[in-house]
């Protein structure tokens, strides 16, 4: 599904839901109230790609202005996703 798709399809749910801007990329699903479910990793890819940042600096903005952020009740999820190697 692509990122225009996704994001139409969370505020169908959920009108008022909180989407990070330019990270529609990284959303890897919703939770059943509407609420966008982000993949770490692949903000920071966005970041570096977009801005041409090192990871590091990527890394730091994305700590300071997303993952650290709470606003309210609809706050987008975060996680970090885990290999099927690490899983087995």
């Amino acid at each position: 599904m692509n990122s225009e798709l996704k994001r139409k399809r969370i505020l169908d749910i959920d009108p008022q839901a909180i989407l990070w801007d330019g990270l529609d990329e990284a959303i890897i699903g919703i939770t059943n109230e509407g609420v966008p479910v982000y993949d770490n990793h692949q903000m920071e890819i966005i970041l570096m790609r977009d801005n041409k940042w090192d990871w590091e600096t990527a890394a730091e903005w994305l700590e300071f202005n997303i993952l650290s952020a709470y606003v309210g009740d609809r706050t987008p999820i975060h996680m970090w996703v885990m290999p099927n190697e690490m899983i087995d």
